[in-house]
């Protein structure tokens, strides 16, 4: 079981070493062997650990530079916002914890949309 803070902890750290390494063996670790990733459109998705990673690092342009990130944890979610020159308009990902494993992470535009997704 975890404490309150540790899964905004893991996304801090997993986000924070792919941002700096470009390595995504640290975020594989802590994927669900059935996580599912949905993009921003219905066709935009991940269906396990393995589509994840494939598609970080083949199919996937390199991570833009951020100039704003922000993060909450709101229960069993982890909402992250990020804001870059390269990328039209903000992006969210609402992620959702299992007992420590991400099982679940979904890409929305719209900051509220997202917040509500997440139960705040």
């Amino acid at each position: 079981m975890t404490k309150s803070g540790d899964n905004l902890a893991t996304v801090l750290s997993t986000w924070g070493a792919m941002i700096a390494t470009g390595r995504t063996d640290l975020l594989a670790a802590v994927l669900d062997e059935n996580v599912e990733w949905q993009g921003l459109h219905p066709e935009e998705i991940c269906r396990n650990r393995d589509e994840v990673v494939y598609l970080l690092t083949h199919n996937s342009p390199p991570l833009p530079p951020m100039t704003r990130i922000e993060c909450q944890e709101i229960g069993a979610r982890v909402v992250v916002g990020f804001e870059s020159p390269s990328i039209p308009e903000p992006r969210f990902i609402v992620i959702a914890f299992d007992d420590g494993k991400i099982v679940r992470m979904t890409s929305l535009t719209d900051r509220a949309a997202a917040f509500s997704l997440a139960g705040a």
